[in-house]
């Protein structure tokens, strides 16, 4: 439920009064403890709806870090991120940054045109401390385009899980579907149709930041655009892309469902590493 978002809990991100406190204090670290104050008290029934929260990543990696006796930042670095070779790629706040590092922009409305303004000044955590350790497990990973890209066909390519694991993330979007997901979301992934292909992966936003990745399987091509403003959805410019490459298919996306004998699936997934990036 934590992974699907099915688990009814609220997201901390939209409690009264969060926003404030991590603006007025750009600098200071958080803990998912300082973190769960800010939780909206209200919740759905747990495993009747879908509702994209950032707390169930919260909560996910403590779970992590319960189990393993480890940060959540050191079994990200030494299971997944040494072994896929993703140099570029770190946990912010724990880790020194891997990459140069951009700063994130708003675009204000003017007339004429936009504004760019920046949301913080230049640090070694963007696009500020308070808000990234408050994400905790929900988007605490800074990445390249590249890297991002390069993680997703590792996915694909059964590099990141056993078959079976593989396939449970895939299966659950028929669960969410039924439970009115906003688009078939399995154990951390969607399914959406990209200029006119389907294709899988994860999309993301934090303040000054927007980003998305997509493996599109009947072209066999992954597509990876972050970008440093958080307004416009870089999922027009993935699409542009595509169609640059190839024209709309004409088949629906087939929404994959776990095999019986648990080997791998027909149809290929994508875990998402696209940050900074905590909303949905």
């Amino acid at each position: 439920m934590l992974l699907d978002h099915t688990s009814g809990l609220p997201d901390f991100f939209l409690g009264p009064g969060i926003d404030a406190a991590l603006q007025g204090a750009p600098h200071a670290v958080w803990t998912p403890l300082v973190t769960w104050r800010y939780l909206p008290k209200k919740h759905l029934v747990p495993g009747e709806h879908w509702s994209y929260s950032n707390t169930n990543y919260l909560l996910l990696g403590e779970i992590v870090q319960v189990v393993t006796k480890h940060t959540l930042a050191q079994e990200i670095r030494t299971r997944l991120l040494d072994p896929l070779g993703l140099q570029a790629t770190w946990f912010q706040a724990e880790e020194a940054p891997r990459a140069t590092l951009s700063a994130g922009y708003r675009l204000a409305p003017v007339r004429g045109g936009v504004r760019v303004i920046a949301v913080a000044p230049p640090s070694d955590v963007m696009p500020f401390r308070s808000v990234v350790t408050a994400a905790g497990g929900a988007g605490s990973i800074a990445s390249t385009a590249l890297d991002t890209a390069r993680w997703m066909q590792a996915f694909i390519a059964g590099r990141v899980l056993p078959p079976a694991m593989h396939d449970a993330m895939l299966g659950d979007m028929l669960r969410t579907v039924l439970r009115q997901a906003a688009v078939p979301y399995g154990l951390g992934i969607q399914e959406v149709i990209l200029a006119g292909h389907p294709a899988i992966g994860h999309a993301g936003r934090f303040l000054g930041y927007r980003g998305v990745v997509r493996y599109l399987p009947d072209l066999g091509i992954t597509i990876a655009v972050l970008t440093n403003q958080g307004d416009y959805d870089p999922a027009k410019i993935a699409a542009a892309l595509v169609r640059v490459v190839a024209p709309p298919a004409v088949a629906p996306v087939q929404v994959p469902a776990p095999s019986p004998s648990g080997s791998p699936s027909s149809s290929p997934g994508a875990s998402p590493s696209v940050a900074p990036s905590a909303a949905p």
